[in-house]
């Protein structure tokens, strides 16, 4: 990589429902919104030129939901196969939770957790949520919320 693109500044962006991203340029401040109709849902990155002049990479975002990263200790309860196991919460969204399993007890795809685990704020609130598995990848579980009501301090953390 050049000197001149380990300087270009980055940005990310998120897609609305009505397929739009609205786009700030990090030099000027400049904003458009523009159409991400033409491009697939995964995420993209675009080189761009503000009319400024200056040039930047926008990483378009097509999730529903901002994805918090974390790293919290927590516990499975699967109730499928009534076995429990430790995790540690990985990202946490209005959507959904991303956790790693500690050992051998990996969920399947469909199956429904009860999951808890403390948040690293100031209460220390904890968290009890009902979600159901989308995804594995090897010990890595995506999971989405089983109701669309999340716990209110989940909701709260995710704000900040």
């Amino acid at each position: 990589m050049s000197q001149k693109e380990a300087s270009t500044k980055s940005i990310n962006v998120y897609v609305n429902e009505e397929n739009k991203a609205t786009i700030c340029c990090p030099y000027c401040g400049y904003t458009a919104t523009v159409s991400a109709e033409k491009l697939s849902t995964d995420k993209k990155i675009l080189k761009t030129r503000c009319t400024c002049g200056k040039g930047f990479l926008v990483c378009l975002e097509f999730r529903k939901h901002y994805r918090k990263k974390v790293r919290l200790a927590g516990t499975m309860r699967n109730l499928r196969t009534r076995k429990v196991t430790d995790i540690v919460v990985r990202d946490l969204s209005g959507g959904g939770i991303g956790f790693t399993v500690l050992n051998q007890i990996v969920p399947e795809v469909g199956d429904v957790l009860d999951l808890d685990f403390t948040l690293d704020n100031a209460n220390r609130s904890k968290i009890s949520v009902q979600v159901s598995v989308r995804t594995v990848k090897e010990r890595f579980i995506g999971s989405q919320f089983a109701t669309q009501i999340i716990p209110r301090e989940l909701g709260f953390y995710l704000m900040k």
